[in-house]
């Protein structure tokens, strides 16, 4: 390459035994040239001639003496800089076997169902792993908080070590970017069919007995099975990024979750969940056996964009195996209809384009209200 031919040949480098093999032949030599050197010099009888030769002699003496003391220090140095090395590997193997030692001890005090105190302490040890600098077993550290809070996120008994390891799993994701593969949180169900067929009183005293979400970060991909998720804790956020720790990369599926009053983007991370009085914000062009699972009550579709006709077939158009619509007293504001998009194409830039825009009459599926009058 173009690169390498600029950067020109290497310089030699010399091992170790080679320096200690160049001081060895060196300090050999010299002996051996000190005799021929004393005979050279006394071969001669003027005194003259002996002092020149002997100036002559001199700084060549004094120059082999240095070369030998430097090929001494130079194997000195690498054989200190060979033992360091190897000592500081040690010491890392002793650091890693402690600090797995420290896990494998969390791990059995975490094991316990008998006592809270153990299984606090066993998270304790278990978080100095995670904040090791070097960071020798924090995966594993995390992983094992992982599978802790995914397989006890439901016993009563386990709920404050629970929250105790959310806390941790979370700090590691913040800080240290650290995440668990895959998480699946289960909590008391229901079936959204059921749920629908409800009165309005019912409905919202069923979803209050479920236990409620909050914003869980610290695992790649997450399925949240059962439970509620309150938009009114979350005002003026999608739901959708609440769920997800507002981190593109990372994928969250929420199964038969109560959404009530939230702002929320239907994609294929939704499945057969109860949405109540939230405003939908967007509608991606996904699976209708997605779409088909979902209830929506009471929720505002104003200014929604249905990307593809199908989507607005089987939420608006179609009802559902028991003839219950999958959109109940559903409404958009008469000033910001919903839109309906019938194809969309990349562009170049990696921009989408609009390519058709569909008129659809909207009030024979949804209910136009006006726009309430803000009083000052």
């Amino acid at each position: 390459m173009e690169g390498d031919e600029k950067r020109g040949p290497e310089m030699p480098r010399f091992t170790e035994d080679e320096w200690y093999a160049f001081a060895v032949a060196m300090a050999i030599c010299l002996p051996i040239l000190s005799v021929f050197a004393y005979f050279w010099v006394f071969e001669v009888d003027a005194d003259t001639l002996r002092s020149a030769r002997v100036s002559l002699l001199t700084p060549l003496g004094t120059m082999f003496a240095g070369l030998i003391t430097f090929a001494t220090v130079a194997w000195r140095g690498m054989v200190a800089s060979r033992q360091a090395n190897e000592q500081r590997r040690q010491n890392d193997a002793n650091e890693t076997a402690n600090y797995v030692s420290l896990l494998e001890r969390g791990a059995k005090l975490l094991g316990s169902n008998d006592s809270l105190q153990d299984r606090l302490a066993g998270i304790a040890l278990i978080d100095i792993c995670l904040n090791e600098p070097q960071k020798r077993v924090a995966q594993e550290a995390l992983d094992l908080l992982g599978h802790y809070i995914q397989d006890e996120w439901s016993v009563e008994a386990h709920k404050r070590s629970v929250e105790r390891a959310t806390r941790s799993l979370q700090n590691a994701n913040k800080v240290h970017g650290l995440e668990v593969a895959y998480g699946r949180l289960k909590v008391e169900s229901f079936d959204a069919s059921q749920m629908a067929a409800l009165t309005s009183q019912q409905r919202y005293e069923h979803i209050g007995t479920l236990r409620n979400w909050h914003w869980i970060r610290g695992f790649r991909r997450l399925e949240l099975f059962g439970g509620s998720m309150w938009g009114a804790e979350h005002p003026e956020t999608v739901i959708n990024e609440i769920v997800a720790g507002r981190d593109p990369n990372s994928r969250r599926n929420l199964v038969r979750v109560a959404v009530v009053g939230g702002y929320v983007e239907i994609d294929y991370k939704l499945s057969k969940c109860l949405f109540v009085d939230c405003a939908i914000s967007k509608i991606r062009p996904v699976k209708s056996v997605y779409l088909a699972n979902q209830y929506f009550i009471h929720c505002d579709f104003s200014g929604v964009t249905f990307e593809g006709y199908d989507s607005l077939r089987v939420l608006l158009a179609r009802p559902s195996k028991d003839d219950r619509p999958y959109i109940i007293e559903s409404f958009f504001y008469a000033d910001d209809p919903p839109k309906l998009i019938e194809r969309i194409l990349p562009t170049k830039k990696g921009e989408r384009e609009i390519v058709e825009t569909v008129e659809v009459e909207w009030d024979r599926y949804l209910l136009p209200v006006e726009r309430p009058i803000d009083k000052e």
